[in-house]
């Protein structure tokens, strides 16, 4: 059992994060505590961390980091990745035209080729 430093109550140690730092290995709030927090706090904060990210892009770790999530997702989902780029290629060879509205919800704008089952 482990005493929550937000919500001033006893709680067993399977709803505390992992922290290394500390002597018990456990964050002082709780995870529900910790959750509300950041319900909070992105909203109020989310211009600095898309600047913080956009930087962190543009640095050589930041492009590496993301050639690894783009292999790692070509990996996990080949057949979406082939169906985007057949989709791609014949809209650029055009033999399908791009429609202004979507079927599903007529929704006017630039439209995106999609399908629930990739495998058609």
């Amino acid at each position: 059992m482990k005493f929550c430093r937000k919500c001033q109550e006893l709680k067993p140690e399977s709803l505390f994060s992992k922290n290394r730092g500390t002597k018990d290995g456990l964050r002082s709030d709780c995870k529900a505590c910790q959750s509300e927090y950041h319900k909070r706090y992105r909203p109020l904060h989310r211009t600095e961390h898309a600047n913080s990210n956009r930087a962190y892009g543009k640095t050589p770790a930041g492009k590496l980091a993301q050639r690894k999530k783009d292999k790692n997702k070509r990996e996990k989902y080949p057949e979406k990745i082939k169906a985007n780029s057949a989709v791609n290629n014949a809209v650029k060879a055009g033999q399908i035209t791009r429609p202004s509205i979507c079927e599903s919800c007529l929704e006017e704008g630039l439209i995106d080729g999609h399908h629930e089952d990739y495998s058609k």
